[in-house]
């Protein structure tokens, strides 16, 4: 008898129980701490920044899960103080911090963190990340602050951008609305930022310590690392923005679209698995089935064979995704393919090629 999901599992992934959030204000700023940091940092209402995080990872780029200790929130009407320590560690090494945010009632905000390797800790990533929302940002002017001094005038990408869109950053500024602008400024590293669009993320996640340095890196026992995030909102104008927690009028107008057709991902290997569970994942209603297919790897012809039994089975289109070694001339590695899926019977609705060499990670300045 197939088991049910809880509800949590459906919400979350997880029978984890979500961390308990809070809001905080701090005259027309509010934000929502969330397990220590800060997430949708508003001014009057508007969205100016996604999340400001203080996040350690292991040298595999795992996150740490902060034991957080001695929290203590102080409101009043000139704004708000949290201050906190946590503790991040596993079985081999052990790193604590002390953080202190505060807001006040001009809108200004600054996230400190003091942190201490306890251990010899071996890290990818120690330090701030701070997410810029990509609505009303996306293809948008951003004025940069280099570490040494410079200013740079550039933009947010509007197109999905694979390497890194900005370097070398200590503050960016950005208009949150109409005559209103925000300046982010990081202190204690050099921070750079990636596109998570290209992680399905709908955020910039501008970062501590560059890609280009190496990694994993390690921290001394004793080592203290000190670093900051600070908000602060500029008026240049009229500001067009709704008041905190008023009232929202929605009004419908005509349809602006279609929602794109939903679709079930399958690697080769799982065709098997697949088929025994077809009347499950035909209640899924899916529209297409995405076929994911490695050239490289030997069984194509029964890989074809079951994209081919699964697609038949559920009903739907077949779209092909295919890997190729890159190795040999793109005709030949493609006719190859094609006949595979030829032999199989096969005619998919759309296909994706890439390279085995596109799908490594990019480093900064490479090709």
């Amino acid at each position: 008898m197939p088991i049910s999901p809880t509800r949590a599992v459906k919400l979350f992934g997880t029978e984890e129980p979500p961390a308990e959030t809070r809001v905080v204000r701090a005259g027309p700023l509010t934000a929502e701490l969330d397990a220590g940091n800060l997430r949708y940092i508003c001014y009057h209402g508007r969205e100016a920044i996604r999340a400001i995080s203080y996040v350690v990872r292991d040298r595999y780029w795992g996150t740490f899960n902060p034991e957080i200790i001695n929290l203590e929130v102080v409101e009043s009407a000139g704004g708000f103080t949290i201050t906190y320590d946590a503790v991040c560690k596993d079985d081999t090494q052990t790193f604590g911090y002390a953080a202190r945010i505060a807001g006040s009632a001009d809108g200004r905000l600054c996230f400190a963190a003091s942190g201490t390797a306890v251990t010899r800790f071996l890290t990818s990533r120690t330090g701030f990340v701070v997410l810029h929302p990509v609505e009303g940002v996306s293809g948008h002017p951003v004025e940069v602050l280099h570490t040494d001094g410079r200013v740079e005038h550039s933009v947010f990408p509007a197109i999905i951008d694979p390497k890194q869109p900005i370097m070398d950053i200590r503050a960016l500024t950005h208009q949150v609305t109409p005559g209103v602008k925000v300046v982010c400024t990081m202190q204690g590293d050099t921070f750079e930022m990636e596109d998570q669009r290209n992680w399905t993320d709908a955020s910039y996640k501008t970062y501590v310590r560059p890609l280009a340095l190496p990694f994993p890196y390690s921290l001394a026992a004793g080592e203290v690392i000190e670093q900051s995030v600070t908000l602060r909102f500029e008026t240049t104008g009229a500001a067009s923005a709704r008041p905190a927690g008023g009232p929202v009028e929605v009004s419908l107008g005509p349809p602006a679209g279609r929602v794109p057709d939903f679709a079930m991902g399958i690697e080769a290997q799982h065709t098997a698995a697949a088929l025994e569970r077809a009347d499950s994942l035909a209640r899924l209603e899916p529209r297409f089935l995405s076929c994911f297919f490695d050239a490289r790897r030997p069984g194509g012809a029964a890989a074809m064979r079951g994209f081919g039994a699964l697609g038949e089975i559920l009903g739907i289109d077949l779209a092909l995704e295919a890997v190729v070694p890159g190795e040999a001339a793109p005709e030949a590695e493609l006719t190859e393919v094609a006949g595979l899926a030829a032999a199989a019977g096969l005619r998919f609705a759309s296909v994706a090629v890439s390279r085995a060499g596109d799908l490594n990670f990019v480093m900064p300045g490479t090709e």
